[in-house]
């Protein structure tokens, strides 16, 4: 069992056991993305309560993976090796009316929110469109 099935069958059983349903499908293709990537290592943090905190302080957002991605980076921010937001910037394109918001972290890798940049924006020639999600 390599790295990313042990993180698949760990989230899968959390998930169960905090939400009595089977993992969806597309979680488990993201799992093993964010594994395979190198950027899985918030997934460690994985527990049914942590999805049922998730679940719970969603707000607005839609509840999906990138959601616990979020909550887990989040509350990892006390941690000295977490994703604490250090700056956020707002870009709202004039002609989409488009609005991201882009998260810089002290680890250095930023991330974002909001749906795909419009054309508008990537022609700014910002290197901010290629955070993660």
């Amino acid at each position: 069992m390599d790295d990313s099935d042990g993180a698949v069958k760990k989230i899968a059983d959390a998930y169960r056991e905090a939400l009595g349903r089977k993992l969806p499908a597309t979680w488990r293709k993201r799992i093993r993305e964010q594994v395979a990537s190198g950027d899985g290592d918030v997934l460690r943090e994985v527990t049914a309560k942590k999805i049922r905190q998730a679940k719970a302080a969603k707000g607005q957002m839609r509840w999906g993976f990138g959601t616990l991605l979020w909550y887990l980076e989040e509350s990892a921010g006390d941690k000295p090796d977490g994703r604490e937001i250090v700056d956020r910037e707002t870009l709202t394109c004039e002609q989409c009316n488009l609005t991201i918001e882009v998260l810089k972290h002290a680890d250095g890798k930023p991330s974002r929110t909001g749906p795909e940049p419009c054309e508008h924006l990537m022609e700014k020639g910002r290197d901010w469109f290629n955070a993660r999600k």
